[in-house]
């Protein structure tokens, strides 16, 4: 009775910090904005660009450059990518270019919100800005404070702008680093998202992730420093700390976040370790796929992968044809059912001589099934270590798509 009465407290714990994050959003998003500038090229790809303001935070206004690219060859009509994201100048021809290939690779329209965050503010910017919020939250109690609840309403005023313009009914979320942090708390607080991919945001069940880095790095990462300056690992530790968490970690918004997920990360990303994502990916609900990309930092350049991916996960997602992707984890041992749908399976590993495989080279190796399954397993060498894990290119209708394993190390 009494581990029934303390699952329920918790439970309710949950939903009542978690609803914190929906108010925020019902009470706070604003639609005013203006058409900049509007261009159709010779091919027939129409370019719009608008400045937006999305809500007032603190007393602050908040506005957006939003760029929508509707591809000349549009084969979904009802459906939007939402791409969130910093920094942006749509007046600037070069960034205009940046999407315009991506936006024809998804055959849909294709929106690119930026200014998310509104930055500078209180003269800091990113990581910076987001962790002053949390430790004012945490003196303060106002909770409206931290800075992932504007980010998230940006998004949803955005797709409720594009619905006022366009005939939409559901959005594809995507976005890097903190814009992935928004993408998983703005699916978790709107139903018109139907899938997302969120990029570079291996960080779920924080509290598990910082203790990973302790364990495998024997410090915490460099990257997170804004956070690790301001006390924040000691504040989340605390009964303020803890009701935050609840707010901004998107994993205590797992029950919400049932959609197909492709969750993108980079073998060498300086935030985070090797292992990130085993400590949420098995917990997630509905359909989950992970995809890393090999010999990447944080700041992805192998742009052309992933857009190859993602834009047949969105294409296979909209027509709920998914594939199952069947592996068990028996111990260090990766083992992976045969498909039809299996193509190419492929056994990336990366050698270390500490646990610490951020500036380790990985290798592409391919394997063979045997006896119905493909099997990896993979020893380090003498006095060293290795990180490992499974790639499988699936072919459905035409459509090539790659899913990768957790990685493993030891």
């Amino acid at each position: 009775m009494k581990k029934t009465l303390v699952f329920f407290l918790l439970t309710v714990s949950v939903i009542i910090h978690s609803q914190n994050l929906a108010d925020y959003v019902l009470t706070h998003k604003n639609i005013d904005y203006k058409i900049v500038s509007q261009k159709i090229t010779e091919t027939g790809v129409e370019f719009t660009h608008i400045v937006f303001e999305s809500q007032t935070w603190q007393g602050i206004k908040w506005f957006h450059d939003l760029l929508i690219v509707r591809p000349a060859q549009l084969q979904f009509s009802n459906v939007a990518i939402l791409m969130i994201t910093g920094d942006f100048d749509p007046s600037k021809s070069k960034e205009i270019e940046d999407y315009l290939w991506i936006a024809e690779k998804f055959q849909a329209l294709f929106v690119v919100l930026g200014d998310v965050p509104n930055q500078p503010i209180y003269g800091l910017r990113e990581d910076d800005l987001i962790a002053y919020t949390f430790v004012q939250y945490s003196k303060i109690k106002d909770a409206s404070l931290p800075l992932l609840f504007p980010m998230t309403a940006s998004a949803v005023s955005a797709m409720d702008l594009i619905q006022q313009l366009f005939h939409i009914e559901k959005f594809f979320v995507t976005g890097a680093s903190k814009r992935g942090w928004t993408t998983w708390l703005t699916a978790a607080v709107d139903k018109r998202v139907f899938a997302i991919a969120p990029i570079v945001f291996d960080n779920l069940n924080f509290q598990k992730q910082l203790q990973k880095q302790l364990e495998m790095y024997g410090q915490y990462s460099a990257s997170i420093n804004p956070y690790v300056k301001r006390g924040v690992p000691d504040m989340i530790n605390t009964q303020h700390g803890q009701e935050l968490l609840k707010m901004v970690d998107p994993y205590f918004y797992i029950e919400k976040l049932d959609m197909p997920k492709y969750i993108i990360n980079a073998t060498n990303d300086e935030y985070w370790t090797i292992y990130s994502a085993n400590l949420y990916f098995f917990d997630l609900i509905g359909k989950n796929y992970l995809l890393y990309v090999p010999n990447n930092s944080h700041g992805i350049k192998n742009i052309p992968y992933v857009v190859d991916n993602a834009s047949s996960f969105f294409k296979l997602a909209l027509s709920d044809k998914l594939p199952e992707f069947a592996f068990e984890l028996e111990g260090d041992t990766v083992l992976i059912k045969e498909s039809e749908f299996i193509k190419e399976v492929y056994l990336h590993r990366a050698i270390s001589d500490t646990t610490d495989f951020r500036k380790s080279l990985w290798l592409r190796l391919p394997v063979l099934p045997s006896n119905g399954c493909y099997s990896i397993n993979v020893e380090p060498p003498e006095f060293r270590h290795v990180a490992y894990y499974a790639e499988v290119v699936f072919e459905i209708e035409e459509l090539r798509v790659s899913f990768c394993t957790p990685a493993l190390y030891k």
